[in-house]
């Protein structure tokens, strides 16, 4: 069975900026929530958005990037292109729709525009710094690369 395949830095960069486009579009719609809310109330909202996202980010995106990252590295050591998805594990891709589902069902809940974003944030800034991290990766496959290519 063939499926398209891609370079590993290609699977990093694609990671990354899926990753980041999603945590982009979830912190403005949250920046945009917080701008109508009362002042107090906003801050209160947006710091614990930023702290929480902080937090998410460094005990669950992280391990996840870190666990894409290694399988990317891992899989057919001796092929160069690898199958396009598997930047992450086949369960993540059930995940994604599960994930829009809840967004969908809490804004359709009464609950007040300023908590929803509090958590629109913490998500938002969670994928966004792990969309660096792939980056981060990336960069470093890409100068591993150079190195080799020096050394012989």
């Amino acid at each position: 069975m063939n499926h398209p395949t891609a370079k590993r830095s290609t699977l990093l960069t694609t990671a990354g900026m899926l990753w980041t486009i999603i945590g982009l579009a979830l912190m403005m719609v949250a920046i945009f929530w917080l701008m109508t809310a009362e002042v107090v109330w906003g801050l209160l909202s947006a710091g614990g958005g930023l702290l929480l996202g902080l937090l998410t980010y460094r005990f669950l995106f992280l391990r996840i990037v870190l666990s894409n990252v290694d399988r990317v590295y891992a899989l057919a050591p001796d092929k160069e292109r690898i199958c396009l998805f598997a930047f992450q594990a086949w369960s993540s891709y059930l995940v994604a729709p599960f994930m829009m589902g809840v967004g969908i069902i809490l804004r359709q809940l009464p609950i007040p525009r300023p908590c929803l974003a509090s958590l629109y944030l913490a998500i938002g800034l969670g994928l966004f710094l792990s969309g660096l991290k792939y980056y981060g990766h990336q960069t470093r496959l890409h100068q591993t690369r150079l190195h080799k290519a020096r050394l012989h």
